[in-house]
């Protein structure tokens, strides 16, 4: 088996602060996370009586097959910071994180699509770019760029939890 770069989007609006950063150490101890984009305070969707979120995406190299690493990795580090799971799909979340990309992999059951449909929302598409551009995935970034209309705005970057979530993985 050959590694693949998996993307991860990464969302948070209680505490985003302290649950991103918590995150991103519980996934640094299962999966080698080779890139961090840069995170971008973003406006909620469909309940703006709520926080702002804080988004962000991170790509890893990984032999973990997609429904492992989207159930016994990503579900699992949401569940061990508080993570609740309601019929509201825009409910407030401590973490949430979403396999959105597995190399070219393209797969759909009720469970696990990929790419992952929020793919479309700037906040998810744009740091993908990022990450794309960054590690010189020319194939997947012409594929997205082509796939999808350009991006004018994210939201407000976040240097600063940008700059410390890199330097925590020691990234360039």
């Amino acid at each position: 088996m050959t590694f693949v770069h998996a993307f991860i989007a990464v969302g948070s609006n209680i505490a985003p602060l302290i649950h991103i950063p918590r995150a991103l150490e519980r996934l640094k101890q299962q999966e080698r996370i080779i890139a961090s984009s840069t995170f971008y305070q973003t406006n909620p969707i469909g309940r703006p009586d709520q926080p702002p979120f804080v988004n962000g995406v991170w790509c890893i190299k990984t032999l973990t097959t997609p429904e492992s690493l989207k159930q016994d990795c990503l579900a699992s580090i949401e569940d061990s910071l508080g993570r609740i799971r309601t019929d509201d799909k825009f409910a407030p979340r401590t973490i949430d994180l979403d396999l959105i990309l597995y190399d070219n992999f393209q797969y759909r059951r009720q469970e696990l699509k990929l790419p992952h449909p929020d793919l479309s929302r700037t906040f998810v598409l744009g740091p993908t770019l990022e990450l794309l551009e960054q590690l010189k995935r020319i194939d997947l970034l012409t594929e997205l760029q082509s796939a999808y209309p350009p991006i004018t705005t994210i939201g407000q970057p976040l240097t600063s939890l940008t700059e410390q979530l890199q330097t925590f993985l020691e990234l360039p």
